[in-house]
């Protein structure tokens, strides 16, 4: 079964957009200031978020959204649990871990269908399949739920999670890699692993193809938020969808708009990871299904991750 984005007005998503609009040659409203939370730090991952800003979609909601940076998917979830944000990215795992430890979360949208998290390095390191991790040096974003999805592939390939040493980061993961600090690590394939794909021969071990494959990012928000504001929920997700539509139907005018608002990143890497990004938001951006998450689920309880019982019920928004 298919769950599809309601939005405010009960209308089409163009409709939505234009919810509360002055009429013309009214004066315009004051923007409401509004802290759209993302999972990680400005990446063309989050692309649909930036188009729907520039673009107006936030603004015609009323809203003029600041664009706030978090350390990882896990801190995200845990910022709009308590309230400090209503609206966030995340990754599906991140979502259900969460709701596991008793967070009040639902999932708005999901925006990649597949999980994106490799582990990556050097080619040198001659990894070729998870067992090939054994005694090397990982990796990993302690706020961030790519540390849960690595155990997960360890457990799926039948390892203990002793098997690896998980080396905590804090900081750019490439430098430890080139410098042989680390012997792989964990993120998003849009992200370290495409820029390191640029410069290096490397390995890339996609979850997704090891037995690891959920719900990646998803838009998150509070319970409460959305009792207390459904329409501004629904609106913020039907743009960031729309945003994401938008990117994917144009990537080179997605990249330009990303490289104005970020001129020191590199345009070749910028146009490679939108590509990324694209390929994993695919054809159904913001649809969600009671299978989906089922599955997402099963995979975190089979794995131990989870700390209560969740239900696909648990995480998506309540019919209204």
């Amino acid at each position: 079964m298919k769950i599809v984005l309601t939005c405010c007005c009960g209308a089409a998503l163009g409709v939505v957009l234009g919810c509360g609009a002055a009429e013309p040659g009214a004066a315009p409203a004051a923007l409401k200031p509004f802290r759209f939370l993302i999972d990680w730090q400005a990446e063309p991952t989050y692309i649909g978020v930036y188009v729907a800003r520039e673009t107006g979609h936030f603004e015609r909601l009323g809203l003029d959204v600041e664009v706030v940076e978090s350390s990882g998917a896990d801190a995200a979830a845990a910022a709009v649990a308590a309230g400090r944000y209503p609206v966030a990215t995340a990754s599906g795992g991140a979502t259900v871990t969460a709701i596991g430890r008793g967070a009040s979360l639902v999932s708005t949208a999901v925006l990649y269908e597949r999980l994106p998290t490799v582990v990556f390095g050097l080619a040198g390191q001659s990894v070729d399949a998870p067992p090939d991790l054994a005694g090397k040096r990982v990796g990993v974003y302690p706020d961030s739920t790519t540390r849960h999805e690595l155990l997960a592939l360890l457990s799926a390939a039948g390892m203990r999670a002793g098997d690896v040493e998980m080396v905590p980061m804090d900081g750019p993961d490439l430098p430890l890699i080139l410098s042989g600090q680390v012997d792989a690590a964990v993120n998003y394939v849009e992200m370290s692993p495409t820029a390191l794909a640029l410069q290096e021969e490397t390995f890339q071990l996609a979850l997704a193809e090891h037995g690891v494959d959920a719900y990646g990012l998803n838009v998150i928000a509070s319970r409460a938020a959305l009792e207390g504001d459904p329409g501004l929920i629904d609106g913020l997700t039907a743009a960031v969808v729309e945003g994401y539509r938008t990117a994917c139907a144009d990537p080179r005018a997605a990249a330009r708009v990303f490289l104005e608002l970020f001129p020191d990143r590199d345009a070749r890497y910028v146009d490679a990871s939108l590509a990324q990004v694209c390929a994993l938001v695919g054809g159904d951006v913001g649809l969600q299904t009671v299978d989906g998450w089922r599955n997402t689920i099963d995979l975190y309880a089979a794995a131990g991750l989870l700390d209560g019982p969740v239900a696909p019920g648990d995480v998506l928004p309540p019919a209204r």
